[in-house]
């Protein structure tokens, strides 16, 4: 693995994410006058708020010292392997145009094939979640052990997020599996407002499909530092040397990934 001062790349994910929050909240619903959103491709909305937060993160996380890239939703920088940035300027570009608060941002350190640290914000509760790989996770800058759902995943809620109808379609079957296993399936347009919520045992479980590792690497850096299961759909852990779409991800508690990983496979 890299040498590197972790304390310190932590120090800088979270300047970067304060950084992203400001630019973030100056423009939320329209506090700053009309918010400029185009489609990059259909159904992938980005507005000046993106654009803005990345420039910001960017900014800070390249000032830093640390890392031999930046890979953003948005943008990236540098070289794609070794110690890189990983960064969702803003996670739930929908919620947030249309002045709903289910979104955040978020920023991973990779290092080669293992993630190394992770911090995400959601800036309209002003809750903040970090993590360094073997030294704990922290809520707002203290530390952070909470207890798993009490419930069963029957009686419990999970998330389930598709970008696309096409996905939808072809995962139908697996979609309904999951239906009649938990007690309630939502989804927010996000990915870092759901970790969080998960995080805090509001949420059971998490599904994502086809999704790039900057959208879910911090949450899931997190989510494992606390003993959540992270794995693909087949219970195989994430490659997460890749830089593009990882085929699906799973974040839950351990009773939950289970019994998810039941219904994956027809057996539930």
């Amino acid at each position: 693995m890299s040498d590197y001062d972790r304390r310190k790349a932590l120090g800088a994910a979270i300047e970067a994410l304060d950084a992203g929050s400001r630019e973030l909240m100056l423009r939320f619903r329209q506090a700053g006058g009309p918010l400029k959103s185009w489609d990059k491709t259909q159904g992938a909305p980005v507005t000046e708020a993106d654009l803005a937060s990345d420039r910001a993160i960017s900014g800070v996380l390249s000032g830093s010292g640390i890392g031999t890239g930046i890979l953003s939703e948005e943008s990236e920088a540098g070289e794609k392997r070794g110690l890189v940035w990983l960064v969702d300027p803003l996670c739930g570009t929908f919620p947030y145009r249309e002045g709903l608060a289910h979104w955040g941002l978020n920023v991973a350190l990779r290092d080669e094939e293992i993630l190394v640290l992770g911090a995400i914000a959601l800036p309209p509760t002003r809750d903040v979640f970090s993590a360094v790989r073997g030294a704990g996770a922290a809520h707002n800058g203290r530390r952070f052990e909470p207890k798993p759902p009490a419930v069963p995943l029957e009686r419990s809620m999970i998330c389930v997020e598709i970008d696309s109808a096409d996905e939808w379609a072809a995962h139908a079957p697996l979609l309904t599996r999951f239906a009649r296993a938990a007690g309630a399936i939502n989804m927010f347009g996000s990915i870092t407002y759901p970790i969080a919520q998960l995080l805090q045992a509001r949420l059971s479980a998490l599904v994502v499909l086809k999704v790039a590792p900057m959208h879910v690497a911090a949450g899931a850096a997190i989510a494992t530092e606390i003993g959540l299961v992270v794995s693909d759909l087949g219970g195989a852990p994430v490659d997460w040397t890749t830089n593009g779409d990882l085929p699906s991800i799973v974040i839950a508690w351990p009773e939950h990934h289970a019994s998810l990983m039941k219904a994956a496979s027809g057996r539930a």
